[in-house]
């Protein structure tokens, strides 16, 4: 996603799914990747020896943007593209052919000749300030069991940072500056984020202020209202993805994520790259909760949070009419997150 400022087929379900009384879903297994551009020995030697193996028009297309950082991050979204496809139908990377969805959506059209037939693949990227992320799963289109349908979406809190404080200084504060983004939240999200915060950087401290007037906040509680801000957006992001729209959905507002929880970073000194990852959020579209679509918002590092998003079908939820939440998934180990590495991919 392009971090702010800036209709799917509505919403997987406008209305939440009849009690139930099945177990919870399972769903294929999950194939998730991360590629950071920034960490060292950096991936992008390996990762430009694989050009060669995409089609030609989309190596041309790579290349017409200006910026380096561009085109890499470019080149990352194609190879994990592709490498994921592999992964899962056993095709070769110039035996995998691409073709545009609804929506405008990148879509598996299958292997070459008969190569592949039968098999589909539902797959999803998002790209930000040097890191690509994909999820990707086969589509099981059998009688009897639901069609899923992915989402992804990465921010980076402070890619932005200065454009960021300039705009909360011109509104006057932190609630002026989300109400700024009146059309992409609802009233209550508004709310949410224009109120008080009782953590900073992982600790928890209920006297802290909420007042935004003036802009006159410490570093630290700004920082985490910040974060906040993009903690909602990341997941609103990814759930229109997985729908097959973009930000100019007309029911936008009447999507709302409530009781959203950043998720800590990792704390130093640690070897893992991922914080804390939270679920415990709720989803509502016009006033009914959403049952069958599991997210998860996930830390990376200390300024990038992921968002992933799973829509289980008509017949998902969390069994005994329950809500569907990531746990819940049958996803093992396959549930986290991948560290590609270029250099050990044979197209």
């Amino acid at each position: 996603m392009a971090n702010p400022p800036p209709s799917p087929p509505p919403p997987p379900q406008q209305q939440p799914p009849s009690p139930s009384t099945s177990a919870a879903p399972v769903i294929p297994p999950l194939t998730r990747y991360l590629l950071d551009l920034h960490i060292s020995p950096s991936p992008l030697p390996p990762l430009t020896t694989l050009t060669p193996h995409l089609p030609a028009p989309l190596q041309s297309q790579i290349q017409k943007f200006l910026f380096p950082k561009d085109r890499h991050m470019s080149l990352g979204s194609q190879v994990l593209k592709y490498a994921a496809v592999s992964k899962i139908t056993g095709l070769g990377w110039r035996d995998i052919e691409f073709g545009v969805g609804e929506w405008g959506r990148p879509r598996f059209m299958g292997g070459k000749g008969d190569m592949g037939k039968g098999v589909n693949v539902e797959f999803n990227v998002s790209h930000q300030a040097g890191v690509v992320g994909l999820v990707a799963c086969e589509q099981r289109e059998r009688e009897g069991e639901d069609k899923v349908r992915l989402g992804i979406d990465i921010v980076c809190t402070d890619e932005r940072a200065r454009q960021d404080l300039e705009m909360i200084r011109k509104e006057g504060g932190v609630t002026g500056w989300v109400g700024v983004y009146r059309e992409v939240f609802s009233e209550g999200e508004l709310r949410e984020l224009a109120g008080p915060v009782d953590w900073i950087d992982g600790e928890v401290d209920g006297e802290i202020d909420g007042g935004v007037n003036g802009g006159n906040e410490g570093d630290a509680l700004l920082s985490a209202k910040i974060r906040r801000f993009y903690a909602f957006w990341c997941l609103k992001e990814a759930y229109i993805k997985m729908t097959g729209e973009a930000l100019l959905a007309p029911w936008l507002r009447e999507l709302e994520f409530r009781h959203v929880r950043p998720p800590h970073p990792p704390s130093p000194p640690t070897t893992n790259p991922f914080g804390e990852t939270v679920d415990d959020f709720e989803i509502w579209f016009k006033g009914d909760r959403i049952k069958n679509v599991a997210m998860e918002l996930r830390a990376y590092r200390g300024n990038y949070m992921i968002a992933t998003a799973v829509s289980l079908g008509n017949k998902g939820d969390g069994g005994e009419g329950g809500v569907v939440r990531w746990r819940d998934l049958d996803l093992d180990s396959k549930g986290g997150f991948e560290m590609f590495e270029p250099g050990k991919v044979r197209p």
